[in-house]
């Protein structure tokens, strides 16, 4: 069992075409790969790594079909729901909690 999984998902109204879908899928899946470090370590460092603590996330594009965004754009948005995930979302952990 993996402590991270992530979904991400592209609505059809948004974007009818199977390829333009699929090209958005692409990109932010790249964006989050190059940008997962940042995560990973904030959940390290606040001991959210333990076995049975899983992360589910799931990435929603809500943009347009005719306007998709460039890989730097997708980064820096991913980065930026990132840390405001790690600042404000992350349950901290007590230190009568942590496991040495």
């Amino acid at each position: 069992r993996t402590p991270l999984r992530v979904m991400f998902t592209v609505g059809k109204k948004l974007a009818p075409r199977a390829v333009d879908r699929n090209r958005i899928k692409r990109l932010m899946r790249e964006a989050y790969r190059l940008e997962k470090s940042i995560l990973l370590s904030g959940m390290a460092a606040s001991g959210s790594q333990k076995e049975e603590t899983q992360m589910i996330l799931a990435f929603l594009y809500r943009g347009r079909a005719d306007a998709i965004a460039s890989l730097e754009k997708f980064r820096a948005e991913i980065r930026h729901m990132l840390n405001n995930l790690l600042s404000n979302r992350l349950p901290q952990v007590r230190e009568d909690e942590r496991v040495e």
